[in-house]
């Protein structure tokens, strides 16, 4: 047990879970801890009954892991990783978008993270998606991408696309940030907000557009790129992701997290691995960005998933 890596996942939702099933499918043996709370403690149990795995239903104290996922939601994430930081060795974090739902919190975790040197990813599936598709090569100097997220996952979601566009274009190159919300309503996810509503932008030497609405559609996304030729990227609800390029169609698997955590964390220094998590710092600049549209239209209080 001694050599095992020592894996701690807090929240085992759906997304913990996906987690969790990657390192029990995985070649390499680990020493996993699941934190949750009793009720979920209790189902989990009977569903992994034949694997070894640690409950528990309160956080770690004088613990040493060298993998710490957490995988609430993001009203407690800052919380959470500052109980367990203060009262634990840790070597490298995995957390869930959407990180923070307060400015604040981002810059505590920043001092956090730099006193205690500790490595820090998100999980958020942009640039995978970009390296699966080539997604780069897909755009030219004068383009216009055309992004439907499905009603009701907007929100959610938009980090993503946001991560997957910005991959492609790069983060600096854009300017003229418009967002038009219709609608602020109850997520499916309690105590989260969802909108209807559309983001539009473009590059500094405005060559490039982009528009990213929520409208119902039968797939999770669709991406429509329009230069010198059309091409279309979405994802279905049986989660294959097509792509139609150049007369040309491709069909591939979802990157799911209760197949790849694991790769990916066996491989999270390696810069040709295709699979990755984005790093805290990218992922906080998407995040940030995001709130700061909602601040220039005064609403200090939306809650993300």
């Amino acid at each position: 047990m001694e050599n095992k890596k020592k894996i701690l996942i807090v929240g085992c939702g759906n997304m913990g879970t996906a987690h969790l099933t990657s390192f029990l499918k995985a070649k390499s043996s680990y020493h996993i801890t699941v934190v949750d709370k009793v009720f979920t403690i209790n189902k989990l149990k009977k569903k992994f009954s034949d694997s070894f795995i640690e409950f528990q239903n309160k956080l770690p104290k004088k613990k040493s892991f060298d993998l710490v996922i957490i995988a609430t939601g993001s009203k407690e994430r800052f919380l959470v990783l500052n109980t367990i930081i203060k009262n634990n060795s840790i070597k490298k974090i995995l957390l869930e978008k959407f990180i923070f739902p307060k400015k604040i919190d981002y810059i505590k975790f920043d001092k956090i993270l730099n006193s205690q040197k500790i490595k820090c990813y998100v999980n958020c599936w942009g640039t995978t998606l970009s390296n699966l598709l080539n997604f780069p090569k897909m755009i030219n100097k004068k383009t216009t991408i055309n992004v439907t997220i499905c009603k009701g996952n907007y929100l959610t979601n938009l980090i993503h696309i946001l991560n997957l566009i910005f991959d492609g274009i790069g983060l600096k190159k854009i300017n003229n940030y418009k967002l038009t919300i219709g609608k602020v309503f109850k997520s499916k996810a309690k105590g989260y907000d969802e909108i209807n509503g559309k983001l539009s932008f473009n590059t500094k030497d405005n060559y490039i557009h982009i528009n990213i609405l929520s409208k119902k559609i039968k797939d999770i996304f669709k991406i429509e790129i329009k230069n010198r030729k059309r091409s279309v990227i979405y994802l279905n609800n049986k989660l294959k992701l097509i792509k139609k390029h150049n007369n040309k169609l491709k069909r591939f698997d979802f990157p799911l997290s209760s197949v790849f955590t694991e790769k990916i964390y066996q491989h999270i220094d390696n810069k040709k691995y295709s699979f990755k998590f984005i790093s805290y710092k990218y992922a906080k600049d998407l995040s940030l960005l995001i709130l700061n549209l909602f601040l220039k239209k005064s609403i200090k209080n939306i809650s993300i998933r």
